[in-house]
């Protein structure tokens, strides 16, 4: 499968210059001060114009701000399906924020072959294989990714994961709005985009997650044993899942080298949840494009309840043929 992003609006925080956030963090970066009501200052990258009152009304105050809100300026997306990359919500949760979005944005529920997946920043590599199933019926597709910590602060603060005067390390949280639409096109006939080779995915317990992600790497390195892994996108934001990917790193020797690079984007735009995966992809499409990057590329996604999925990308150029 070959993508192609057509257009994104990106709201990162209290951020939303699309260039600054896309070219991260090669631009400035973002602000993540955040002061509490007794005085306490964090390292958090939340706005300070949505509702404190639940984390859905939050998160459609923040989708509001992208253009979805308006009938008549969703008419250049009408005949598009839209896949919503939401955070890991159980089914009855899932059926409240169905409903409370197709209340606040009816015309993006209008295609008949729009998706929903719940599965946090993991959503992606699913989304993708359903994109592959759709064939010619569909041309582009938009996405929108969106998740919010705000209300995860109290738990994180008291359990001493945050950033602040006394710890110096530790979880930045933040929220993230994302919509992009994607020109798919399972024929490999265009002149130029994104290959989207492989999609492997995964799921696991806390426990089981380092043997998981041993799995997909091992799956990674036998579908291809002969190319050399340029970049790695892997998530940063939990000590537990870096922990558990640095463990079955050996099992991508012989794929890496010294100048292999490894990206981890959640140390600029902060912990952004579900958004984190489509995030990634429109950073490693626009580094591809400005041809700042080379090679095959791959992007581990890793959600809350241990979803995981792994993607590999190469470039094509005008001829066709992989660059790097």
């Amino acid at each position: 499968m070959i993508i192609n992003v057509l257009e994104s609006e990106l709201i990162v925080g209290q951020c939303d210059n699309q260039m600054q956030l896309i070219n991260l963090p090669y631009t400035e970066g973002l602000d993540f001060n955040l002061q509490l009501p007794n005085g306490t200052q964090l390292v958090s990258g939340m706005r300070s114009d949505l509702s404190a009152k639940c984390k859905l009304t939050r998160i459609i105050e923040l989708l509001s701000k992208l253009p979805i809100t308006d009938a008549s300026a969703w008419t250049p997306y009408q005949h598009n399906p839209v896949f919503w990359l939401l955070p890991n919500l159980a089914p009855e949760m899932l059926t409240q924020w169905v409903n409370e979005l197709h209340q606040a944005f009816p015309h993006c529920f209008e295609h008949p072959n729009g998706r929903i997946f719940p599965i946090g920043s993991a959503s992606l590599p699913i989304a993708f294989d359903a994109a592959k199933t759709m064939g010619s019926r569909v041309d582009s597709i938009v996405f929108i990714a969106v998740d919010s910590l705000y209300f995860d602060m109290p738990e994180l603060y008291r359990t001493g994961q945050l950033i602040n005067a006394d710890i110096d390390e530790g979880i930045r949280p933040s929220e993230a709005a994302i919509m992009t639409k994607v020109q798919v096109t399972t024929a490999e006939k265009t002149s130029l985009g994104l290959h989207v080779t492989d999609v492997f995915q995964d799921a696991a317990t806390q426990v089981q997650l380092t043997q998981s992600i041993k799995r997909l790497f091992t799956q990674l390195t036998e579908q291809d044993e002969s190319s050399l892994l340029k970049q790695l996108y892997f998530p940063g934001d939990n000590q537990t899942t870096q922990d558990s990917w640095l463990n079955a790193y050996e099992q991508l020797a012989g794929k890496i080298d010294q100048d292999t690079q490894i990206t981890q984007t959640n140390y600029y735009t902060g912990n952004i949840g579900a958004a984190a995966g489509l995030y990634n992809l429109l950073h490693v499409f626009n580094r591809y494009k400005e041809q700042a990057l080379s090679g095959v590329s791959v992007q581990l996604e890793v959600s809350e309840e241990r979803y995981l999925g792994l993607l590999r990308y190469e470039w094509l150029g005008c001829s066709g043929e992989a660059n790097g």
